[in-house]
């Protein structure tokens, strides 16, 4: 199977499931919400235009921040490794990586390091290393989150999947078609795993020294000269994260209600949705989060696809735009240094 082939079924296969996630949460928005011909689209539109517009402006200025301060603690990573980065090639690297996972699930762990690798010479399996590191500590404290939000809200986390059928018995289709669409993806990966492995033996000698680099980058945490920094950072990183949906919350006058232990619920959830295997989180992200709306806040579930559409949106539009600005300045960066380099 040649290679075009491959990433053809692969690729079709994520935007199949994307694109079926996405339909199934858009059917959410009922008729009898809908104003005389009015679709699906302009009613998210409406219901968007209701929000507090600077409030939606200070997300978005919380969002860059999150991804400048896990620039620094990035460079953190590398500087024990005997690599300095600057701030402004860290930054758009980490921003870089952020627009690649927009088209491909995961594609920024690989393309951050490659973005670092021509800026400023780091190698790609070290950059990679420090990228798992991060990500290790990421999901850490991903975990204790949502072991909180399970400990002081179990029954709600457990009703966020859970829908009624007519007879007003239990439903978790929401659970099943998230578990299928997430199991569909992976199955594409694996396919593509399992076609490309013989390629595993004939580059036997470079996947040792890749190896090795990664689990140098891996062990640079344990390397740091300043412990509390990091964790510092850690922690700063993920309030971002939570303000960066408080405040959108508190933009819209049906969500503006929202608790801060019912905020943290969504939070958790949300992140969940961002960490299964779909692009941007597209679809996962508009069934578990506006689930967690209609349980949390008692908003209406059309409007609730709504609002998380326009959460998930600021966030797409801020990371395509600026994203996209920052893959020019990587490349206009990454000629200075091979000029630098061979001058």
């Amino acid at each position: 199977m040649n290679t075009f082939l491959k990433n053809f079924l692969k690729y079709t296969i994520i935007l199949g499931v994307m694109s079926y996630l996405l339909y199934y949460a858009f059917s959410e928005i009922k008729e009898e919400v809908l104003l005389n011909g009015e679709s699906r689209f302009e009613f998210i539109i409406r219901i968007g235009k209701t929000g507090n517009y600077y409030l939606l402006f200070g997300s978005l200025i919380i969002h860059a921040l999150a991804h400048f301060i896990r620039s620094e603690r990035w460079r953190l990573l590398i500087t024990p490794l005997g690599y300095t980065a600057s701030s402004w090639n860290s930054f758009w690297s980490v921003i870089n990586g952020y627009f690649v996972n927009l088209a491909i699930p995961r594609g920024g762990e690989i393309s951050r390091p490659i973005a670092m690798k021509r800026t400023e010479g780091i190698p790609l399996e070290t950059g990679i290393g420090t990228v798992v590191s991060e990500r290790v500590i990421d999901l850490f404290f991903l975990v204790i989150l949502m072991g909180s939000a399970v400990v002081f809200q179990f029954d709600r986390i457990m009703g966020i999947l859970k829908t009624e059928t007519e007879s007003g018995e239990p439903s978790y289709t929401k659970y099943y078609i998230l578990l299928g669409g997430a199991a569909t993806i992976g199955l594409a990966f694996l396919i593509m795993y399992f076609f490309k492995r013989e390629l595993l033996f004939s580059l036997a000698e470079k996947v040792k020294a890749f190896l090795l680099g990664l689990k140098s980058g891996f062990l640079s945490v344990f390397k740091l000269k300043s412990k509390l920094t990091f964790i510092i950072y850690s922690l700063l990183i993920w309030l971002c994260y939570y303000m960066m949906l408080y405040i959108v919350l508190l933009a819209y006058e049906d969500t503006a209600n929202v608790t801060f232990a019912n905020a943290i619920t969504i939070f958790v959830v949300s992140g969940i949705a961002m960490t299964l295997p779909s692009p941007g989180g597209a679809g996962t992200y508009h069934i578990l989060v506006s689930a967690a709306l209609v349980q949390l806040c008692a908003v209406d579930q059309g409007r609730a696809i709504a609002f998380v559409t326009i959460f998930h949106g600021l966030q797409n539009l801020f990371l395509i735009v600026v994203g996209g600005i920052g893959t020019f300045i990587i490349d206009r960066e990454a000629k200075k240094y091979k000029n630098a380099q061979q001058g």
